[in-house]
């Protein structure tokens, strides 16, 4: 049946999901949970998850749906469970011993290079693939679609086989981050080169590619050639907001970035600045500055020689639910970005979050010339300052001044084109025009 309104079968290859508090679970997620309710019968599979900690852990409701957690092979599930760890830890190893010591400088370098740090070739994950292979094999299914969520890369390899093995009608590409273009993890030769051979060759074997922005699409297009590349944007769930009411009825000036903040890509020099000036003067008794999530040493140090550790509170890691709280609470969301990217495009999950939080966004390193910077400007949800100091000098000084100059009339209508729900929608659109 090709008919509009068929009930497909739908495979979605995702390593990043819940119960993992990770913004990549949220994508795959919310397919699974509005293609269920639109009737779809929808499978995902992912890495088995294990954890140490599990007190940050997202706690959707998963009992109804069909989630497969692939196990990896003992020693690549023991490395990246460790890899997990550290990447929240702040202990020290000094212990260990030089060669030890030697290797963790290595392992950290190529991480930053996005090399086995689920983004380049190699992948730490990459000895899912073929237990996922032959677990599809096994199950006496061939479904209407796959969607390979990426990255890392591996979920299209994975996706590739499982079509190419006559198992799925249909593939698509859903790019959440860039592959071999990624704007931060750059990688190196020869590993870049791999990257590029393998994504142009998996392209040609897909049915759709899907990104998260129009920047993204357009490059995508351009650089493999594309005939069609369809944007479906990231999103805020509704469901996430619906017991979320505006509490803070204190007359303390909040500042709130959720998030780790990627120095030196993402810069907080003029915010700092502006707090440091401001706060000699006295008059920033009644603000605080919150940073939610792990934040890197840098910024820390940074906090710390501009003198201003007592206006800055290290929120650390936190459940999603608190997190969404202190958004729907801020005076101020405060977004770092950079002007020099060189692919536009780059949007990060959180905004639809502040978005939808109805408070006024403050971007730093943001213009109208970036996919990020039109998108406030067109919803009316906040200011773009680019590395201007003086405007959010200007800025800050007025809101501290006058604490009811906290609401801003936003585009509520604009807004809920980011609603999941109705992604989603537009999603099953692609499948039908495309395929079906």
């Amino acid at each position: 049946m090709s008919q509009k309104g068929k009930k497909l079968d739908i495979l979605i290859v995702a390593l990043f999901f819940p119960p993992e508090n990770s913004i990549a679970s949220h994508r795959p997620y919310s397919w699974l949970k509005y293609w269920s309710l639109a009737g779809h019968n929808v499978t995902v599979i992912t890495t088995k998850k294990e954890y140490n900690d599990k007190t940050n852990l997202l706690t959707y409701d998963l009992s109804s749906y069909n989630i497969i957690e692939i196990p990896m092979n003992r020693v690549a599930r023991k490395i990246r469970n460790q890899k997990i760890v550290e990447g929240g830890s702040t202990k020290s190893f000094n212990d260990e011993n030089l060669l030890i010591k030697y290797l963790r400088k290595i392992n950290k370098y190529l991480a930053r290079k996005g090399i086995n740090n689920n983004c380049r070739f190699p992948d730490i994950n990459d000895p899912w693939i073929f237990p996922a292979i032959k677990w599809a094999k096994k199950q006496d299914m061939v479904w209407d679609v796959t969607v390979s969520t990426i990255g890392p890369y591996n979920t299209l390899a994975i996706g590739y086989e499982i079509k190419k093995q006559g198992l799925s009608k249909m593939l698509v590409a859903d790019y959440r981050d860039l592959w071999s273009g990624h704007n931060i993890y750059r990688s190196l030769i020869p590993f870049k080169w791999v990257d590029k051979l393998l994504e142009n060759y998996l392209l040609t074997k897909v049915d759709a590619v899907v990104t998260v922005s129009d920047g993204f699409s357009k490059y995508q297009k351009d650089k493999f050639n594309l005939k069609e590349v369809y944007t479906i944007h990231n999103g805020f769930d509704e469901d996430d907001f619906n017991f979320l009411e505006k509490t803070n009825n204190s007359k303390k000036i909040s500042m709130v970035l959720t998030g780790t903040i990627y120095y030196p890509r993402q810069d907080p020099t003029i915010v700092f600045e502006t707090i440091k000036e401001i706060g000699e003067k006295g008059l920033l008794n009644d603000f605080e500055l919150t940073l939610v999530g792990n934040q890197p040493i840098e910024i820390q140090n940074m906090i710390k020689s501009y003198g201003i550790s007592k206006w800055v509170n290290f929120a650390g890691f936190v459940p999603r639910e608190k997190a969404l709280k202190l958004q729907v609470n801020a005076d101020a969301l405060l977004l770092l970005e950079n002007m020099d990217d060189k692919v536009d495009g780059v949007l990060p999950g959180k905004l639809f979050e502040y978005l939808r939080s109805g408070n006024p966004i403050w971007a730093v390193g943001t213009t109208d010339c970036q996919e990020v910077g039109r998108i406030i400007l067109e919803s009316n949800s906040g200011i773009l300052f680019g590395n201007d100091k003086d405007s959010f000098l200007k800025e800050l000084s007025s809101l501290i001044k006058n604490t009811n100059k906290r609401n801003i009339e936003n585009n509520k209508d604009l807004i809920q084109k980011y609603n999941r729900k109705n992604q989603a929608k537009k999603y099953l659109n692609i499948f039908e025009k495309k395929y079906f």
